[in-house]
């Protein structure tokens, strides 16, 4: 008898343990967009439930926050992707992603079936990773260097990698810097020498898993691109109440193949943390994104074409305020033959707003030295005359003296020829 109420309560547990809850592992996320935090319910195929099971989310399950039903912190930014009572997927949709949301959401649910009561099932959890866009900037003696950056939520497994046609590059610097303690995220980046031309892929990796990727070509032969496209940088130093070009040009690889492209910039204040949207262009003339800017700002590039390569921005007012960092974005299909390839260069400039123009110090050490120089040369013709007057002073003293004695020497043999005659006589 004893047997009979072991097998059956083994069978019943099986039945029990077929209503599972599923969700993936990971979800990644850019930041200000929204994501999906899929959640389902499998049944074991001959039960049914009685009543609509009751869902519950919460975020980092040990903090009790509430997800759904929403609690203060997520009110308005989460709704059901499917509201039908009869559907078996209980996936949410988290509008606005911030860098606060990063971190583990468990889905779970309240299930009656016709084999048991009222039970709770929860899912594995899921980890939610947040970022930002990849940030590419090309630099170091002749160009000889990549660097790959971008911010990441805290305690996301995020790691970078960067390849060269296809082969994994070894980084020659790496940092995950926790841009300070009260900041809620970490900025990962990898620097690696380039290997000669030829694509190069930045790829942001969530635990092992693909996530995004940026990548552009290289051609190290011509240092100038499509032409008379010549990538040049910007000047990062603006004098207050003046107008300034922010410059970022980035160059087809070859002139001659035809693309479409728009340009977006952003702007971080200094002391900000996060990037704001700033102007975006793709037709004349532009639209300003950032109220600080706005009628402060002029389209600078590219003009009455689509193959944009200038994407120079001009403030034509500049305030000590516009102190910051400022990212541009190229947002570039290229048309081949039978396909199209989508690159997104970018270029980072961190602007400095000073009361007038001030010079670097190479500009003033070389003027100093050409002063010291005029100086000593001046010094030192100054003693080459005062010796050369002083060696032809004592040159001319000898020839006199010289002269007197010879004389001297003339006068007493005319004496002596003088007395020899009159004592002869």
């Amino acid at each position: 008898m004893k047997l009979s109420f072991v097998f059956i309560e083994l069978c019943f547990t099986e039945l029990v343990s077929m209503v599972t809850v599923q969700q993936p592992p990971i979800v990644p996320a850019i930041r200000g967009q929204d994501v999906v935090l899929p959640c389902f319910l499998r049944l074991y195929p001959e039960d049914q439930l009685t009543e609509p099971p009751v869902l519950y989310w919460k975020f980092n399950p040990q903090s009790q926050i509430r997800v759904w039903v929403p609690s203060e912190t997520y009110q308005g930014r989460v709704s059901r992707l499917n509201g039908s009572s009869d559907s078996q997927d209980y996936s949410i949709r988290l509008r606005d992603v911030r860098w606060s949301d990063g971190g583990l959401y468990l889905c779970m649910l309240t299930v009656t079936t016709k084999t048991r009561d009222s039970f709770r099932r929860s899912g594995n959890r899921t980890a939610l990773g947040v970022h930002d866009r990849l940030v590419l900037v090309r630099g170091g003696p002749g160009d000889s260097w990549l660097g790959c950056e971008v911010n990441v939520s805290r305690d996301a497994d995020f790691t970078l990698s960067v390849l060269h046609r296809g082969a994994l590059l070894q980084p020659v610097a790496g940092d995950r810097d926790a841009a300070g303690g009260a900041q809620p995220f970490v900025t990962l980046s990898q620097t690696v020498s380039l290997q000669g031309p030829g694509r190069y892929e930045c790829r942001l990796l969530l635990q092992g898993q693909l996530v995004t990727a940026s990548s552009f070509h290289v051609n190290r032969t011509a240092a100038a691109c499509g032409g008379a496209c010549v990538e040049v940088e910007s000047d990062t130093e603006a004098v207050a109440g003046e107008p300034f070009k922010l410059g970022c040009i980035s160059c087809k690889t070859r002139g001659e193949v035809k693309a479409e492209a728009s340009v977006s910039w952003a702007f971080m204040a200094k002391g900000d943390t996060q990037f704001s949207e700033l102007f975006f262009y793709e037709t004349s003339p532009g639209l300003i994104l950032d109220e600080r800017f706005e009628d402060r700002l002029n389209w600078s590039g590219s003009k009455n074409t689509r193959d944009l390569q200038d994407g120079s921005i001009y403030i034509l007012n500049v305030t000590f305020n516009d102190t910051g960092t400022y990212r541009c974005f190229f947002n570039r299909v290229l048309i081949h033959t039978n396909h199209k390839v989508s690159s997104n260069p970018n270029r980072t400039i961190v602007l400095t707003v000073v009361p007038r123009l001030t010079r670097e110090m190479a500009s003033i050490l070389s003027e100093v030295m050409m002063y010291v120089s005029i100086v000593g040369l001046q010094l030192w013709l100054v003693v080459e005359m005062i010796y050369c007057y002083r060696k032809i002073s004592a040159a001319g003293e000898e020839a006199l003296r010289e002269n007197a004695a010879e004389y001297l020497a003339i006068a007493s043999e005319s004496k002596e020829n003088c007395a020899g005659e009159a004592a002869a006589e």
